[in-house]
């Protein structure tokens, strides 16, 4: 049966889909087709994305109704308030690549908590749809590279490894908290402090 523990990873996963969910709907509200176009990325591009923040937004709705169905009404965490660094079609592209692989990561290194099977079954489906969308984005990202003030076609391998690296609570939350206003619930998971440097 399910446990607190179940609850607990069903609304990490829900946190970092609604903001990959957010994500996905603020690109296709920002940038047109013409603007991929003209930062030198195929136009498919953009529809590719915006089939991935499909797929994101019925993560969250399937998760939502599980959590609620499972735990009782009013048990699935809401939507937090983000901030995109979205100045470019280019950095669009790499945050994309980015958020898709802290989701493969963050499901990997959370699968060992959950203790009911259906829920475990779940979270597996998610994380290897997750990998597909990494996979798309890796290849995308690595596209265009500018090389001695050169825009060159870098050839990397979109599956680069044999296994992805699973990252805990505190390391994923790390990555995400950079793109989160604020949230209307205290984040289960305080992200590590952020570095500065200075010299001496």
């Amino acid at each position: 049966a399910p446990q607190a523990g179940d609850l607990f990873v069903l609304n990490y996963a829900l946190t970092l889909e609604h903001l990959e969910s957010a994500f996905y709907r603020e690109v296709a509200t920002r940038f047109s087709a013409e603007d991929f176009r003209v930062a030198g990325f195929d136009p498919n591009i953009r529809t590719q994305m915006q089939l991935i923040g499909a797929h994101e937004d019925t993560h969250v709705q399937v998760l939502s109704q599980v959590i609620e169905a499972t735990f009782g009404a009013g048990s699935a965490v809401p939507p937090c308030e983000y901030n995109f660094p979205l100045d470019s079609v280019a950095t669009v592209v790499a945050v994309a690549s980015a958020l898709e692989r802290t989701g493969v990561s963050a499901y990997d290194g959370a699968v060992k908590f959950i203790v009911d099977d259906a829920i475990k079954t779940a979270g597996a489906s998610i994380a290897t749809v997750e990998g597909r969308h990494a996979a798309i984005l890796n290849a995308i990202n690595t596209q265009k590279v500018q090389v001695n003030n050169q825009i060159v076609t870098a050839n990397i391998n979109p599956a680069p490894a044999p296994f992805d690296t699973p990252l805990g609570f505190t390391p994923v939350f790390s990555i995400a908290a950079p793109f989160i206003r604020q949230c209307p619930f205290a984040l289960p998971v305080q992200p590590f402090p952020s570095l500065s440097l200075s010299r001496p």
